[in-house]
């Protein structure tokens, strides 16, 4: 992405996140270094991990798009917590700390529509 600053590693904490979910949950992860998306893909719940200060106002702006969609979302990542204030007005949901399989499925339980 232009603009974005270069980082090598892949994102752990979704894939974490992602693990501790029960098997009938789909997830499907887009890093925007790699590859784009549309804001039209079907989705029933959007997940933003942001790990760097650089990440912050795009992730706003993809919350807020889904948000005007009707889409929940919910952000996590250092990032997250470094600036959780200004975040809670992009989203719906706030994950801070570390992800472990209590925390995970507390979370899933409350998501609307989820059976």
């Amino acid at each position: 992405m232009q603009g974005q600053t270069h980082f090598n590693l892949p994102p752990h904490a979704p894939v974490v996140f992602a693990a501790a979910l029960p098997d009938y949950v789909d997830v499907e992860f887009i890093d925007e270094n790699v590859e784009t998306f549309s804001f039209d893909d079907p989705v029933d719940f959007v997940g933003i991990s942001m790990m760097l200060s650089s990440q912050i106002k795009r992730g706003w702006e993809i919350a807020d798009e889904y948000r005007r969609r009707g889409k929940k979302v919910i952000f996590g990542g250092i990032s997250t917590m470094l600036h959780a204030e200004e975040t809670m007005q992009h989203t719906d949901s706030m994950f801070l700390g570390e992800v472990n399989h209590g925390q995970a499925l507390t979370m899933h339980i409350h998501l609307p529509g989820v059976h």
